[in-house]
């Protein structure tokens, strides 16, 4: 089935950024470019920028590093967030990967100890914690966030198999990428890459297109296969000879 989720992306920094400019640019179309910063004053993203799991990606020192949003997205209601992290902290504390820049709000970490966890916090406070999942220091995970029932329910998904749902309300606010609870607190040590927000609940199909049998993309779409045949039977006959 033909995925296309160019007019659901709400925000998509692929992490190729690698220049003298600190924009941390937004690919979907709608002009939220990121900046980057040192603890502060914006920093080149070429002193940042890393191998990652798809072409290149950006890589925090978990004290200084953060990316700040042009624009805050506040999600209710169906959405989800997919990203690729490569978590390069095993000291048991919470590393925030996005947030609001609040102590106690909108938030999402990871853990990277030997019992790791991944704990969402939504806008008025109240939180869940996924346990008991693979391991997150030092390998790169696709984790996926999806908000079903009306933004009642939370799902999560790691290098695409589901991990159990929670019942939470899934509103939400991203205002920053790494920059931890609090503006300084807690900051992601470690690689993202390709980090994309939708208006939608991504179904199975979708999500696999994206998880690319663990190869990752940063398409949106499927490729348009073109007609080989001038009939209409002729060229169903090929794409189920290719499915």
């Amino acid at each position: 089935m033909a995925v296309n989720l160019t007019s659901n992306c709400l925000l998509q920094y692929k992490m190729n950024d690698n220049d003298e400019s600190s924009q941390v640019d937004d690919a979907s179309g709608n002009d939220n470019h990121g900046t980057f910063r040192e603890n502060g004053p914006p920093g080149k993203t070429e002193d940042h920028s890393v191998t990652g799991k798809i072409n290149k990606a950006l890589e925090f020192d978990g004290t200084n590093d953060y990316i700040d949003l042009t624009s805050g997205i506040n999600l209710s209601g169906f959405w989800t967030v997919m990203f690729f992290s490569y978590l390069d902290d095993n000291t048991g504390r919470p590393n925030i990967i996005l947030g609001k820049n609040h102590p106690t709000q909108s938030y999402i970490h990871l853990t990277g100890s030997i019992t790791p966890e991944i704990r969402f916090c939504n806008d008025t406070g109240s939180y869940v914690t996924w346990t008991g999942i693979t391991a997150l220091y030092q390998h790169w995970r696709q984790l996926i966030f999806v908000s079903t029932n009306g933004g009642t329910k939370l799902h999560l998904f790691i290098n695409n198999v589901w991990q159990g749902s929670k019942d939470i309300d899934t509103d939400f606010n991203i205002a920053s990428i790494a920059k931890g609870l609090g503006d300084s607190y807690n900051r992601f040590k470690g690689k993202l890459d390709c980090l994309n927000v939708f208006d939608k609940n991504l179904y199975d199909d979708e999500r696999n297109f994206l998880w690319n049998n663990g190869d990752g993309t940063e398409r949106l779409r499927s490729p348009i296969r073109p007609l080989v045949s001038s009939s209409l039977a002729g060229n169903l006959l090929v794409g189920k000879g290719l499915s």
